[in-house]
């Protein structure tokens, strides 16, 4: 590929070094729709190449809410599943593209986020787990007939708590029931790998981001409603990144190794998420089969997340 820069040469840079973080909104060029019909796509282009910007703490916000749902036993599935397909391009050359983004979004949630964690932060990026393959809300299951003559302390002791109790979904239910507006964030070091292992500024290049809508209400939804649609709606989707201002010792040496690294090469290989389906043999074992060479780690994921 053409030569643009080598990452990993460009220093660190410490608090003294910084005189002003701010966040700015950047919002979407548009929303391009193709004649043929194929799913939306939400585009980025980042072209302040004058300021010096820190991506790897960026966010992609998204306004999003369930048509037509009333009170009905619907909701969003985890994590939202917003975007099949993720892109983004340095200098327009393709640095990574994503299949399932919200598929890595999850995994990503599984090996970052303790409970803890998860019940401060990870809510903002829609992450309740379904605890069961079930759209039940109801946490308690009665055992026994209900008669008017039986007491209370009776009745309580045939209460117990519901198999088919889903906390996740019963979550996300109370978020999205009514129509109301959910706001979800990601931080795009959760969504693009090359975010989270390269963490410094970056300058000088236009930068630009590729979300490619679902096209399938279906994919996105968890309900045990039959025959009746729903829509999803996306009101409004924009990205906040935050642009640092180096002080006059800061910023002279990195604008002397830009000038001095022009022809350097981006040093970083995406690592591929393939998603391969179980095989059950005559004796009822389950096994997977991979054809990568490298296989770096295996989650095994509920079809119903």
């Amino acid at each position: 590929m053409e030569k643009i820069w080598e990452f990993t040469k460009i220093s660190n840079y410490y608090e003294n070094d910084i005189e002003r973080v701010y966040y700015k909104e950047h919002k979407v060029d548009g929303v391009v729709i193709d004649p043929d019909k194929t799913p939306q796509m939400y585009t980025f282009t980042i072209s302040d190449t004058n300021d010096a910007i820190l991506f790897s703490e960026g966010y992609i916000c998204i306004d999003v809410k369930i048509l037509n749902n009333s009170e009905d036993n619907v909701t969003l599935v985890n994590t939202g599943n917003l975007f099949p397909k993720a892109a983004f391009y340095i200098g327009g050359h393709t640095v990574e593209e994503i299949m399932k983004p919200s598929l890595v979004h999850y995994i990503h949630s599984l090996g970052n986020f303790t409970n803890d964690f998860i019940s401060s932060v990870a809510t903002n990026m829609f992450i309740f787990k379904d605890t069961v393959d079930s759209a039940d809300r109801e946490p308690f299951t009665f055992v026994g007939n209900h008669g008017d003559t039986e007491k209370m302390p009776s009745l309580i002791k045939k209460m117990k708590l519901n198999d088919k109790y889903n906390k996740g979904f019963d979550q996300r239910y109370n978020l999205t029931k009514n129509s109301k507006l959910n706001k979800i964030i990601i931080p795009l070091n959760q969504m693009f790998r090359f975010f989270n292992d390269f963490r410094k500024l970056m300058t000088g290049i236009e930068v630009k981001f590729e979300f490619m809508r679902n096209e399938l209400t279906s994919n996105m939804l968890y309900t045990d409603v039959l025959n009746k649609n729903y829509n999803v709606s996306i009101p409004k989707i924009t990205m906040w990144l935050p642009h640092v201002r180096l002080n006059p010792e800061a910023s002279s040496k990195y604008l002397k190794f830009l000038e001095s690294n022009v022809n350097l090469e981006i040093g970083w290989t995406a690592p591929i998420l393939r998603e391969c389906g179980p095989y059950k043999d005559d004796s009822g074992t389950i096994s997977v089969k991979f054809t990568a060479e490298d296989i770096l780690s295996i989650f095994v994921i509920p079809q119903y997340i």
